[in-house]
């Protein structure tokens, strides 16, 4: 199951998008929310580029 949401706690990123992740890894971001908005913007980052660069080898 996937949920989506926004990241709302992250000073850094106030304007973060919107996110879709495995419940369980949901669940492990906001166990460390000081850490979550870092990790999900940069796994965000990741699956833009390879969207971006579908064509790349990954």
């Amino acid at each position: 199951m996937y949920y989506k949401f926004v990241v709302q706690d992250c000073q850094t990123y106030p304007q973060a998008p919107l996110f879709t992740v495995h419940r369980q890894l949901f669940t492990a971001f906001f166990q460390e929310n000081a850490q979550a908005c870092i990790i999900i913007l940069y796994l965000w980052r990741k699956k833009k580029f390879a969207e971006e660069n579908s064509s790349a080898n990954f």
